[in-house]
């Protein structure tokens, strides 16, 4: 699965625009009065102004695999990661996923969004160099919340044909589906996000993705 766009809500649209246009780097493809489109790797982060309350959403991206100390190198004065919950003594704040052959970085942005920076074994994209700004690849996972997510998991598989995560184990508070390249990640309605304490909180947004050889979009609701 891959992910083409993400289309998500703001209360902060100046300090949204600053924030990935300066501290990540990303070009500006489009932008209104009430929007703004950024080029992030081969994919699209769009968001929309809005006047009502937003919750954080969680989302991240695919750095080249073995890089994620380069990563931290490059952006550890222009970023604030997050504390490893596991152990604050570890540093830099580096979560080892075993089971999933990845190693991440987490951080947030001005909305407080749950942003990650994730290098997976599997995806043979070596790093090239000196990490930069360019070495962002994708936005590679893309939270949605609901009210459980076995039902919306099988609702994502008779709808699109998409699989679950094939090193996750699916449970109703939690969920992955796709693959290294792309993956939706299921979140149960007042689950703590992963390495915050933000509770997990239903979001107006759009995902367009590409599976199977057809594009598709899901539209969630706040």
């Amino acid at each position: 699965m891959k992910i083409k766009e993400i289309q998500l809500r703001t209360r902060n649209l100046g300090a949204i625009a600053t924030f990935y246009h300066q501290q990540l780097g990303f070009k500006i493809q489009e932008e209104s009065a009430d929007t703004i489109s950024f080029k992030s790797g081969s994919n699209t982060i769009t968001f929309i102004a809005t006047d009502k309350v937003t919750h954080p959403y969680h989302f991240a991206f695919n750095i080249p695999s073995g890089s994620i100390r380069e990563c931290y190198e490059f952006f550890k004065d222009k970023l604030e990661f997050i504390p490893n919950i596991e152990d604050e003594s570890i540093h830099p704040p580096i979560y080892d996923f075993v089971n999933w052959k990845a190693e991440a970085l987490y951080f947030y942005d001005p909305d407080h969004n749950i942003l990650e920076f994730i290098a997976r074994e599997p995806i043979q994209c070596p790093l090239n160099g000196t990490f930069g700004y360019h070495d962002i690849l994708y936005v590679s996972e893309m939270g949605i919340v609901n009210d459980g997510c076995m039902s919306y998991a099988k609702m994502i598989k008779e709808r699109y044909g998409m699989e679950a995560f094939s090193r996750s184990v699916g449970r109703d508070e939690f969920y992955t589906m796709g693959d290294d390249e792309g993956l939706l990640i299921l979140a149960k309605q007042d689950r703590i996000w992963y390495a915050t304490d933000f509770k997990a909180e239903k979001q107006a947004s759009r995902i367009i993705f590409e599976h199977l050889g057809k594009t598709h979009e899901i539209i969630t609701n706040s």
